[in-house]
């Protein structure tokens, strides 16, 4: 889901000042929600890694996932507290989708689904909007790719009150699109140019 409005800028101005005065950057903790739902017998199973290539100018390596403006358009970074916690959701998500299509994750499997992270970013000035991007590669163990596919998703909020709303906007707003992330991927999970790939091994 992504969300736009105007700047609010008569009812950001104020806090604004109060960041200068206590700090400019904000954290938050990001988390995949646990599954609702029970999952269908495994048929097959893969091994999953997590790469991050995120772009140095949206995070990089580092712990920085965003950044939030304030009532002037002014950017206050967003840093998340572990930052294993970026390939981490990714891999909870992306094994709950593997789970759904009745793959199960098995470490010593002869297949390989390496989730490339490309884009987790999240900016807003009013409104935010978290994307991510992951390119996923289902290889054999000698990295022979047998299966690829891109997969986008975007989640947001919006500002109600200042920018201290940002480490709880953003953990919400990474949760909605990590969950688009699974239901994307769940669907090609189950198709069967994936199915066939996994179960003849």
């Amino acid at each position: 889901m992504s969300v736009s409005v105007r700047p609010m800028r008569a009812i950001l101005g104020l806090p604004l000042l109060a960041i200068v005065a206590t700090g400019c950057s904000f954290e938050t903790t990001l988390r995949y929600p646990a599954p609702l739902e029970t999952h269908p017998p495994a048929i097959a199973s893969v091994a999953v890694r997590t790469v991050n290539s995120r772009p140095e100018g949206h995070g990089g390596q580092t712990k920085c996932v965003g950044r939030v403006r304030g009532g002037y358009g002014n950017p206050f970074p967003i840093y998340e507290r572990d930052a294993a916690n970026i390939e981490r959701t990714v891999k909870a998500a992306t094994e709950e989708a593997l789970l759904g299509a009745g793959v199960a994750v098995g470490e010593d499997s002869p297949l390989v689904l390496v989730a490339v992270i490309k884009e987790f970013w999240i900016d807003g000035w009013g409104a935010f909007n978290a994307t991510v991007h992951i390119d996923y590669s289902l290889q054999e163990r000698s990295g022979v790719a047998v299966w690829e596919r891109s997969v986008s998703a975007t989640g947001g909020d919006i500002m109600r009150m200042s920018v201290f709303e940002a480490e709880a906007i953003s953990a919400t707003a990474f949760e909605q699109a990590l969950m688009g992330v699974a239901t994307q991927l769940k669907k090609e999970f189950i198709a069967e140019d994936f199915q066939k790939r996994v179960r003849s091994r």
